[in-house]
């Protein structure tokens, strides 16, 4: 039980910092393509949210092989 509260717990501290990472580098790319066309932007976004859901996947799936493998 400790190894999932640990796990559970590393991937949360881990998705704050890298989705506030993500976020703070859609909205510098949005405000630089601000005189572009609305598709640009909305691809940021979209990119972003897929990023936000899919780096802290990532990276808690190398956190945790090394523990399955035990």
């Amino acid at each position: 039980m400790r190894t999932i509260s640990q796990l559970l717990l590393t991937f949360l501290l881990n998705s704050v910092w890298q989705v506030a990472l993500i976020a703070s580098m859609a909205s510098i790319s949005a405000w630089l393509l601000r005189n572009s066309a609305a598709r640009y932007r909305h691809w940021i976004w979209v990119a972003a949210l897929l990023l936000s859901v899919g780096v802290p996947s990532i990276t808690s799936s190398e956190i945790l092989t090394p523990l399955l493998s035990r």
